[in-house]
């Protein structure tokens, strides 16, 4: 890991970490394009992954929920309505393909799991009616407060690695990425697990495929080791409060979207730099080399300008996007939530307006993934495309739709298009959208548009 390594030769595939004033940046560029932005700000960090041990303080019968006293000073909520069987939680929350197999365990088996009480015996409403006013039991942050949305928590525990996710409360199984597609690997990897796993429910991750089986052991005793160490935590505490919290914003992106492919990681700042190295060494060795530190008073540029992202940054926080066509998109990120409208602007071509308008949809939809995800909106996502009269033009715009999500890593939803040319997508949400994180409402508008906050 060179200090002062070169970057004159601009590399395509890069992880560029950013720290600022207020917050941390971390832009990821995939052939030399923008393909996916983080921030964190400092005053108000990510808690999604922490665990903490809750007590119920009020139950909502009518929405099989409940608020929990986590011992912060606000309450958290949590969804009880349809307790998940041990399948449900890889196909809902990781995103997976069903499980390749499942076995009920024996109460011997759960009871040298050491899974906390009552977690793998989700009946239904039998689950919800035991819950009492008053009792304890572990949750972990599944979603920041948004708005006036109180902290989200869930009491399916997931630790996560690079290679594998731990799920210790669920019962055993083994899921395989969707994005591990090839049959023949899927069965491997599930072999390698099942060598030294016969007990604990694991999902294995898509950088899996990059790991020896030595490197997908280590990594699952370290995180059953983890899961030990977290249960200890939470027997010590006599009252609500904080158990354990993941690893920080620039370890979480890293953990992530380090991947096989990716050149190169430059940091700006010396001391994460020096944090990052320690990180990378005792989690994925085989990667120290791609670690290097970006000196900005001596390059003379800042990392972001030195590729030329912070026109493009300013861009995510405009509502009107312009598509290479003419056509423009108009994103408005409401309460409720996100709308997208699709304009021809001052395309309109000189063949067949069908042609015109499918090949502005088509663009439009391709470009309505990608702002999506790089300004982290989710929740309800609505998309009024241009009218189209072809059937086949309607469901070529679909299947571009589809295909161009399908590369999100956010568990996405798209429903029928509608007689009226409109979408309905749902994006799983854990945070605020870029808009929300970097904007507050205009106090001379009444909250019509938005303006930057201020740089503390």
């Amino acid at each position: 890991m060179k200090k002062n390594k070169s970057t004159k030769k601009h590399k395509k595939n890069l992880i560029l970490i950013s720290k600022g004033v207020s917050y941390t940046r971390i832009a990821q560029l995939q052939q030399g394009l923008l393909s996916h932005f983080h921030l964190e700000c400092f005053k108000t960090p990510s808690q999604v992954g922490a665990i903490y041990k809750a007590r119920v303080i009020k139950k909502q019968e009518g929405l099989g929920a409940c608020f929990v006293d986590i011992g912060s000073g606000k309450s958290a909520f949590l969804y009880l309505r349809s307790p998940s069987s041990p399948e449900q939680p890889l196909q809902q929350e990781k995103n997976l393909k069903n499980p390749e197999f499942f076995e009920e365990p024996t109460e011997q088996k759960r009871a040298e799991t050491g899974l906390i009480p009552d977690a793998a015996d989700r009946k239904g409403k039998d689950y919800f009616k035991r819950l009492k006013k008053g009792q304890t039991l572990m949750v972990q942050v599944i979603k920041d407060p948004l708005k006036t949305k109180n902290l989200r928590v869930s009491d399916k525990i997931s630790l996560p690695g690079p290679y594998l996710v731990y799920l210790p409360n669920s019962l055993f199984c083994i899921g395989v990425s969707k994005q591990i597609k090839e049959e023949k690997l899927r069965e491997k990897l599930i072999h390698y697990i099942q060598e030294w796993n016969k007990e604990s429910a694991f999902v294995v991750r898509t950088r899996a495929m990059e790991a020896l089986p030595a490197d997908l052991k280590k990594e699952g005793e370290n995180l059953q080791n983890l899961w030990r160490y977290i249960q200890e935590k939470y027997h010590s505490r006599s009252s609500p409060g904080l158990v354990w919290s993941d690893v920080s914003f620039p370890f979480r992106v890293l953990r992530d979207f380090l991947t096989e492919d990716i050149e190169q990681v430059l940091v700006d700042d010396e001391k994460i730099w020096g944090h990052i190295q320690k990180f990378i060494e005792r989690e994925i060795p085989k990667d120290r080399h791609k670690i290097a530190f970006y000196n900005k008073e001596k390059e003379g540029l800042s990392l972001f300008n030195r590729y030329s992202l912070e026109p493009k940054l300013e861009l995510l926080l405009d509502k009107k996007v312009v598509l290479k066509s003419g056509g423009f998109l108009v994103i408005e990120e409401t309460e409720a939530a996100v709308v997208v409208d699709v304009n021809t602007g001052r395309f309109m071509g000189k063949k067949n307006p069908e042609e015109t308008i499918l090949k502005i949809n088509l663009e439009a939809a391709k470009e309505i993934a990608i702002q999506m995800r790089l300004r982290n909106c989710g929740g309800i996502i609505f998309i009024d495309f241009i009218d189209m009269e072809l059937e086949q033009s309607r469901q070529a715009v679909m299947e571009c739709l589809s295909y161009e999500f399908k590369k999100d890593r956010s568990p996405t939803q798209i429903f029928p298009m509608s007689e009226l040319g409109v979408v309905q997508i749902t994006r799983k949400r854990t945070r605020s959208s870029l808009l929300e994180t970097l904007c507050e409402p205009c106090p001379h508008c009444n909250g019509l548009s938005y303006v930057k906050k201020p740089v503390i």
